[in-house]
């Protein structure tokens, strides 16, 4: 868990301004490339889906599913997904959408598919 926390607390410690999740995607890139323990992956091909990203530690492996804008039941299903596959140990949702990641909270308690599922509010400059 100490691994996961370290991850979300990188997503928070920035600011990000992107219009399209590709766009979000290069700047959660950059933002977890600067941690040297974190081994960073783009566009991880899976039975389950493409990952936005997984960030690896040994035997650490978390996925980051970026979004934009969508409607909760999407992302969830999307992140039940990922949560299912085996060598997944926690998921991570992370969004510049409050109302997106309120409506997540309001039905998670921070488990998806046995896996520790972690919201996070990425901020942007207005």
């Amino acid at each position: 868990m100490a691994f996961l926390q370290a991850v979300a607390e990188r997503l928070r410690a920035y600011r990000y301004t992107a219009i399209n999740e590709a766009q979000l995607q290069d700047k959660v890139y950059a933002a977890l490339r600067v941690a040297p323990a974190f081994g960073v992956f783009r566009e991880v091909p899976t039975a389950g889906g493409r990952f936005d990203l997984e960030v690896r530690s040994p035997p650490e492996r978390v996925v980051i599913e970026l979004k934009v804008r969508g409607g909760a039941a999407e992302v969830e299903r999307q992140a039940m997904r990922y949560a299912l596959q085996p060598m997944v140990t926690a998921v991570i949702v992370a969004s510049t959408s409050h109302t997106l990641i309120a409506e997540l909270r309001r039905t998670h308690t921070g488990w998806l598919g046995g896996k520790p599922l972690v919201l996070v509010t990425l901020e942007s400059f207005q």
